[in-house]
């Protein structure tokens, strides 16, 4: 190294000691939670000192999280893959020699992610009365992470900002919207949703908007003019007011009374009461309950627990829907246990419905798994024997074997079953032979073992599946065998059950053609003309590039000429003629050609 270099030349013997001495330290360190940390340090020292990270008083110890790097050049580092908030502390590194020692500390924050909460109404809409002109005023405020934004929408439809509706937002999850100079047909059902990444929630309520009452206008004097007066007539004097009375205000006003007194809702009351709820420290808790009656807008729904009221936070999420209540809580510690009330209160009353919540502690856990164990090993070290017992499994034995199916239909299904015992011996396997052979899986060929039930199933048979068929059941105290046999039918008509719609119409038209020309043959003798034309092929077969296996393939083509009862038609595969099989279907007719895989 340069140092080296140096020292040779100012005279300085190579092989003599120097304390290590840090060039470079890591300095103070902050990350978020499952970010990855490198902490790194430069040190000098002849001979090369030896690096040790400490955490808390104990030595970092290499594992699938933390990776000492070690350079050549004195450069090394502490990779933290990703971090904890158990890795948050004072990190110490040494370097020593025999010559001395060096240390320098750095502090590691690790933040916690935020986890995301569904929105909620700590502010939610309020149902009022006000009169035609007056100024409407609406606020909610919800709660989440992250930050919900929030939609108006007023009887189905979304609100959008004019110059008489302003809608608001602070940011932080509060709203409001101004409305200026309403009329009548402002009244009706104003909604707010919340929403965020983590879900949404909606608030409503209703607006009733007053109309002015009309005032009755006043009435003209009346003058009574003659065509030819004799004399003059005065003026008769002014009458007196009339009192009209508006019949259809006061209808109006009845008709209002009877809305409000066949909209007014009994008291709430809770269809299915809460249930007591047991969780593991750390779990999510879920409440839930069924109140009446539904779509009360004066239905105010509050959480306790232990008498106190349950603020709204990220932590806690309730709902009230439908006539559904429900509070959900997150990351449950054993603080959150004791009893939770949920009061339903309306104009016309109020409800309450009680529950208990349990919560188990880790500790409680980890004691209730483990006592066992430490019991047994106190017991082995007082007798220092220990008593190791294997559990004796029986060996297998079916308890319904497999049944002969007997002659089935070519292309058809088959499935050959059996029940066998132990059904809960892990170790068991499970062999299935044809004819003595091993049976391979396939597209059509699959094994069920679950719980005892054994199963081998056939699809699409073919004249080569029939056979005997074996199932061998294999664990470490024996085995046993069941064994079952079918036969295979050859199908009459493999053409039908191809599949191809186009080539069935096709044959099924050549029939028909077949018959009328037979129809129309007569009772002469029919003059056989000799072919004068060499068979050309007008269409060509195409590439079959994209066929599944267990799929069709399907090749097809025209030749001429048509009526050429000398003509033979031969198909090659690689150069050898195709043999016949229940496989495979030629057709030839009328210049027509095709081969059905």
């Amino acid at each position: 190294s340069n140092q080296q270099m140096s020292m040779i030349e100012n005279g300085e013997p190579e092989d003599q000691a120097l304390a290590p001495k840090f060039i470079s330290s890591s300095a103070d360190l902050t990350c978020m939670e499952g970010d990855q940390v490198r902490l790194t340090c430069r040190v000098n020292g002849r001979p090369a000192p030896e690096i040790i990270w400490y955490k808390g008083g104990a030595q970092v110890i290499q594992d699938e999280r933390h990776k000492v790097i070690v350079n050549e050049q004195g450069c090394h580092a502490l990779l933290i893959t990703s971090a904890l908030l158990t890795d948050q502390g004072e990190i110490g590194c040494i370097a020593r020699n025999r010559s001395g020692e060096a240390s320098f500390t750095c502090k590691l924050t690790v933040l916690q992610k935020a986890t995301k909460t569904t929105p909620g109404f700590v502010e939610k809409l309020q149902s009022c009365r006000i009169r035609e002109g007056e100024k409407l005023i609406l606020r909610v405020k919800a709660v989440g992470n992250p930050i919900p934004n929030l939609a108006w929408q007023k009887d189905g439809y979304s609100l959008r900002q004019s110059d008489l509706l302003t809608i608001n937002s602070d940011g932080l999850g509060g709203g409001w919207i101004e409305l200026d100079q309403p009329g009548t047909a402002t009244g009706g059902w104003f909604q707010c949703t919340a929403y965020n990444a983590a879900g949404s929630c909606a608030t409503r309520a209703r607006v009733i908007v007053d109309a002015h009452p009309e005032k009755p206008k006043e009435k003209t004097p009346l003058q009574l003019n003659l065509p030819y007066p004799s004399r003059i007539i005065e003026p008769e004097k002014e009458a007196e007011p009339e009192v009209i009375y508006l019949k259809h205000v006061e209808r109006q006003a009845q008709q209002q009374k009877r809305e409000e007194i066949t909209n007014k809702y009994a008291a709430p009351q809770f269809m299915t009461p809460l249930m007591n709820v047991s969780v593991n420290e750390g779990d999510r808790s879920h409440f839930e309950a069924k109140v009446g009656p539904v779509g009360d807008p004066s239905m105010v729904v509050e959480w306790y627990c232990n008498g106190t009221l349950i603020p709204a936070s990220s932590r806690v999420t309730t709902a009230c829907q439908f006539g559904f209540v429900s509070m959900d809580m997150l990351s449950t510690t054993s603080s959150d246990a004791g009893e939770y009330t949920c009061v339903v209160k309306s104009e016309a009353g109020n409800d309450k419905s009680h529950c208990t919540l349990t919560v188990v502690a880790k500790k409680e856990i980890e004691s209730e798994m483990h006592s066992q164990s430490l019991r047994m090993v106190q017991e082995s070290q007082q007798s220092q024997q220990v008593i190791v017992q294997e559990e004796i499994v029986p060996a297998p034995k079916f308890t319904r074997p497999l049944a002969n199916l007997g002659e089935r239909i070519e292309g058809s299904s088959i499935k050959l079953e059996g029940q066998i015992n132990p059904s809960s011996d892990s170790s068991m396997k499970i062999e299935w032979y044809k004819d003595g052979q091993p049976i391979t899986a396939s597209s059509r060929i699959g094994t069920i073992f679950s719980f005892g039930y054994v199963s081998l199933n056939i699809s699409d048979l073919r004249a080569e599946d029939a056979g005997t068929y074996t199932c061998r059941a294999i664990n470490k105290s024996g085995e046993d065998r069941s064994q079952a046999s079918f036969s295979v039918k050859a199908s009459t008509s493999m053409t039908a059950s191809t599949g191809l719609e186009e080539q069935r119409a096709y044959i099924q038209k050549t029939e028909q053609l077949e018959m009328y020309q037979a129809s129309k043959m007569t009772k002469s003798e029919m003059t056989i003309e000799q072919p004068t034309q060499a068979p050309e092929f007008k269409t060509n077969i195409k590439d079959q590039l994209e066929v599944k296996e267990g799929g069709f393939a399907h090749f097809e083509a025209r030749l001429e000429p048509m009526g050429d009862h000398t003509m033979k038609v031969e198909w090659m595969k690689d150069g050898k003629a195709v043999e016949a099989s229940s496989r495979t279907t030629s057709f030839f007719n009328f210049g027509y050609v095709a081969l059905t895989v």
